[in-house]
């Protein structure tokens, strides 16, 4: 149960971190409200499904994985928008768009094996201890959060050689 909120953080951090990196491009502050609130309620339903004992039930299994998933997605809008206003050559760079794919398609997959009981699914009783969906689903968080660290040193690096940051106090 308690278990699953450092995974909501850890899930919801790459999207807060660029949506603030996001914020620092003039052309794109005037959205960076909606979409920290976004992130943060989603993520708080997350908090709350994962400490509710009304989704504890084996059956919402699977809307756990939809929620975390979601959360996840919710990081493709500020990310387009980044693209079709700033192009997708800076995006490259800016926002390390590829270690952020990567990173997505990490949580992503790891998500389909944990929600689809993957491979305990197709040999039961074979993957009770070792290689279960939910040990699979947690070595694709770990390599997604390579990914992110990947990108944010590369986006820091990046961005503060370029000097083309426009943060105002």
């Amino acid at each position: 149960m308690l278990q699953d909120i450092p995974l909501i953080l850890s899930i919801s951090n790459p999207n807060i971190i660029g949506i603030i990196a996001i914020a620092c491009y003039k052309t794109l502050q005037d959205h960076h409200p909606i979409y920290l609130t976004s992130i943060a309620a989603l993520s708080l339903l997350g908090v709350t499904m994962t400490t509710s004992q009304r989704f504890q039930h084996p059956s919402l299994h699977w809307l756990r994985a939809v929620v975390f998933s979601g959360i996840a997605l919710l990081g493709v809008v500020p990310v387009s928008h980044f693209i079709w206003i700033e192009g997708l050559e800076k995006a490259t760079d800016a926002i390390s768009l590829w270690y952020l794919a990567a990173m997505m398609g990490f949580y992503g997959l790891g998500a389909l094996f944990y929600a689809l009981h993957i491979p305990e699914r197709w040999a039961p009783g074979k993957f009770d201890y070792v290689l279960n969906s939910h040990q699979i689903f947690h070595v694709f968080v770990v390599l997604a959060a390579i990914c992110h660290y990947m990108g944010l040193v590369k986006a820091f690096v990046w961005n503060h050689s370029m000097d083309l940051l426009v943060l105002e106090m």
